[in-house]
């Protein structure tokens, strides 16, 4: 695989990672799409990951917050699938 290719991918995880995949019920394309990012970005995105975690920063969550007001922090790490050709997982973190 490219350099160019890394790139491209890096580029378009780091886009996809503001979405919000905390809700229960709702598939990768759906979070991607609710972004207002266009079908075909979230058909790419999820025809290559998977979305193997996410996590975001809310105040009195009980998960260990250290904040009492929510930081803005998200993280989402995405797990390449067989169609990516990648067995490597991409981590990405926003405030």
């Amino acid at each position: 695989m490219t350099n160019s290719k890394y790139v491209a991918d890096y580029v378009y995880l780091a886009e996809a990672s503001y979405a919000d995949f905390s809700g229960p019920n709702t598939s990768d394309k759906r979070a991607i799409e609710k972004a207002d990012k266009p079908t075909q970005f979230a058909e790419l995105v999820t025809k290559n990951y998977t979305v193997a975690a996410h996590w975001e920063d809310k105040a009195g969550d009980g998960a260990g917050s250290l904040l009492s007001k929510e930081s803005g922090f998200s993280g989402t790490l995405f797990k390449g699938t067989a169609a990516s050709g990648q067995a490597r997982s991409q981590r990405f973190g926003s405030c």
